[in-house]
């Protein structure tokens, strides 16, 4: 995907079913206030919030992958 100056979810979204790429993480400025990541599920749009710990995002992404 093209760099842009000011990237839309959406557009960034739809790249990654496109590119059948399974997992997006999320963070804005808002994720980034609250001390959290999001990870998408670009398959079934689920969103799951973790703190920035490592541990529980490693955990959710190997699950994904089992």
């Amino acid at each position: 995907m093209a760099l842009k100056r000011n990237p839309k979810l959406l557009d960034q979204l739809q790249y990654c079913e496109k590119n059948q790429i399974e997992l997006c993480v999320i963070i804005g400025g808002a994720e980034l206030e609250a001390g959290i990541v999001k990870i998408r599920n670009v398959a079934t749009r689920e969103e799951v919030r973790f703190d920035f710990f490592f541990t529980n995002i490693n955990n959710y992404i190997l699950s994904v992958f089992v």
